[in-house]
């Protein structure tokens, strides 16, 4: 019981002593590339796409990738962002400490009736797995998706590194991540997670709009309502979001500083979306009228 007790307060520990560091590596894999299939060959019509990523760059979006079935079929990058770029989110932070979660064996139960409490959780899981959060977190979760190398960063200099707080990953990670979402829990036909805990994830929420993590349709702030049922999503900072469409087996990463520059724009969280989600109505539909559908006068 000793050795749990301080295998529990490791994470603090760690966390304390990074005050001067201010980061925290998390051990990756090779950080490979994803499958590759063209929009044809998944589905999607690969003009209306280009309609709407030129949309999304006039707005100063850096970065707009598409996966369908674990296959990267659309990437764009502006201003010196490329596939490797890092990008920090709170929220996503937070969707890893979910699944860690239930990764741990037995998996750590999830509190649906209380506030989230990141640092509490990461120490639950330590105490479970006998490994400090951040080593846990790479051998179970973030190794399997053989995503880089990432890192928790401190809020500012000098603060303390949060389990909850900054993660700073790759944009392909971030599409790993969602892959692992949209598969139960797999990955590449590994099984990572138990399945049905993202259903438990989705649902795990004080908020009737939000996850751990993960925003639900309900709380979509857009100019219209998703183009399809149980679509849901993780905000990064700025305009930065990633979409994930389990009816289409579909993830959209936007990256944008949407809070800078002389053309920003407040984020519209269903624009986007709408626009790939009909990019595959319109390659079904067919031929011009399709791509008339979703751009009109196109």
């Amino acid at each position: 019981m000793l050795g749990v007790a301080l295998i529990a307060v490791v994470w603090t520990l760690i966390a304390q002593r990074t005050r001067s560091v201010v980061s925290i590596e998390v051990q990756g894999g090779d950080g490979g590339g994803l499958p590759r299939a063209t929009p044809k060959e998944e589905g999607l019509d690969g003009d209306a796409m280009a309609v709407g990523a030129a949309r999304a760059f006039e707005a100063g979006a850096q970065a707009l990738l598409i996966t369908r079935h674990g296959h990267l079929v659309f990437e764009q990058y502006r201003h010196g962002v490329d596939a490797h770029s890092p990008v920090v989110a709170d929220e996503l932070a937070r969707l890893l400490l979910t699944l860690a979660a239930g990764a741990v064996r037995p998996p750590v139960a999830l509190n649906s009736t209380v506030g989230f409490e990141g640092g509490a959780l990461a120490t639950r899981i330590s105490a479970a797995s006998h490994m400090s959060y951040p080593q846990f977190l790479a051998r179970a979760i973030w190794q399997p998706l053989n995503a880089s190398s990432a890192r928790f960063l401190a809020s500012v200099p000098g603060a303390l590194v949060r389990a909850d707080c900054c993660f700073e990953a790759q944009l392909l990670d971030w599409l790993r991540v969602g892959a692992l979402m949209l598969e139960d829990g797999r990955f590449e036909g590994t099984q990572v997670l138990p399945a049905g805990w993202i259903r438990r994830v989705i649902n795990a929420t004080a908020d009737p709009g939000r996850g751990s993590g993960v925003w639900l349709a309900p709380s979509a702030v857009g100019s219209e309502p998703f183009a399809s049922e149980g679509v849901f999503f993780i905000r990064g900072s700025g305009g930065t979001r990633l979409w994930m469409v389990p009816k289409f087996d579909l993830a959209v990463l936007l990256v944008s500083d949407a809070r800078s520059g002389p053309t920003a724009v407040r984020p519209d969280d269903t624009r986007l979306p709408n626009v790939v989600m009909r990019a595959l109505h319109a390659e079904a539909a067919g031929g011009a009228h399709g791509l008339d559908a979703l751009v009109p006068g196109h």
